[in-house]
Order: structure tokens, then C-alpha cells, then sequence
């Protein structure tokens, strides 16, 4: 693996690239990365969200749902 390849690999995406990614709206991937749908991290609570290209993948293949799953 090169370092280009690795340094993309670990490039932090913000909601608006996600949205722009995605096609969905700027609220479906706040709702999803609040929800746990779409993995991400906050810089700090109520601070911006970042999240992975891997975990948007993952998220894409599970067909963008706006809200993870809700436990009984």
C-alpha cells in the first residue's frame, strides 16, 4: 500500500462531504451519524462530526438508513 493510498484511506470526512457523497441531505447524515447508522466521532459534544470513506461504505451498502436500530 502506498502512503497516498493510506493517507486517503484515513481522510476525515465531514458531513457535508458525506452529503455530497451520498446525495443525501445535510439532516440525514447528522441523523444518521447521531443515531449510530453512519459511524462517526464528534470533536467534542455538539462540535463537528467526522466519520471514515470505510464507514461511509458501510453505510452506503446498508442502503443509507437515516436511524440505526432501535433496541427492544
Amino acid at each position: 500500500m502506498s502512503i497516498n493510498s493510506t493517507a486517503q484511506a484515513r481522510k476525515a470526512l465531514r458531513i457535508k462531504d458525506v452529503a455530497a457523497i451520498t446525495g443525501r441531505s445535510l439532516n440525514v447524515v447528522g441523523d444518521a451519524l447521531r443515531s449510530g447508522a453512519l459511524t462517526g466521532n464528534q470533536s467534542a459534544p455538539g462540535g463537528t462530526w467526522f466519520t471514515t470513506e470505510a464507514a461511509v461504505d458501510r453505510w452506503i451498502a446498508q442502503g443509507c438508513p437515516r436511524y440505526g436500530r432501535v433496541s427492544a
